[in-house]
């Protein structure tokens, strides 16, 4: 009897203690890419805007779903806000197989793309999605060129619709995701 007691007591306080919230539902992803070249023929001549927005976990133990959506999370500060209205006005404008406008920070830059799987410093293995534009913002005293600035981005997925991409960008020491729709 006492045994019966016993779990009937550990019975409610778990369900007393989990979540009433909402089930947390992630999208449907994009597959993720095997070559380059399919990514390159994909995205060629495509625009893609944010459409959802993602933080990445560092756990081993969320493999299934390592994605932290943010539309999903009820955090309303003014950082997170800021946050979310600067990451969702992201767009890339692939002009052909080499020339991209890339929007951000409510700043245009009209760059060069390339796709490759060379692992660098601290890089994961994978399709690398390289952005290389000048800077003249980014000068040292003394230099009269403007600085070559290179975003890296991890290709995560990719459809005809769609292109989900880890950014160089963090949140709270996390890597950031953005789930980009084709135009």
């Amino acid at each position: 009897m006492k045994s019966l007691a016993w779990f009937v007591s550990l019975t409610i306080i778990f369900f007393s203690c989990s979540s009433n919230d909402q089930k947390i539902t992630t999208p449907s992803l994009p597959p993720k890419p095997v070559l380059p070249d399919a990514v390159l023929g994909i995205i060629k001549g495509k625009n893609y805007t944010a459409e959802k927005i993602a933080t990445l976990s560092p756990f081993e133990m969320d493999a299934k779903n390592h994605y932290d959506w943010f539309d999903e999370k009820k955090d309303t500060s003014s950082f997170t806000k800021t946050f979310l209205k600067e990451r969702m006005g992201m767009q890339l404008r692939f002009k052909n197989d080499s020339a991209v406008s890339l929007i951000d920070d409510n700043k245009t830059t009209e760059a060069t793309y390339k796709l490759d799987t060379i692992i660098k410093e601290e890089e994961k293995p994978g399709i690398k999605l390289r952005i290389r534009y000048s800077d003249s913002s980014m000068s040292f005293p003394g230099v009269t060129e403007p600085m070559i600035m290179t975003y890296t981005f991890n290709v995560l997925g990719i459809d005809e619709k769609r292109l989900l991409l880890e950014t160089p960008r963090s949140y709270n020491n996390r890597k950031v995701a953005t789930l980009l729709k084709a135009e």
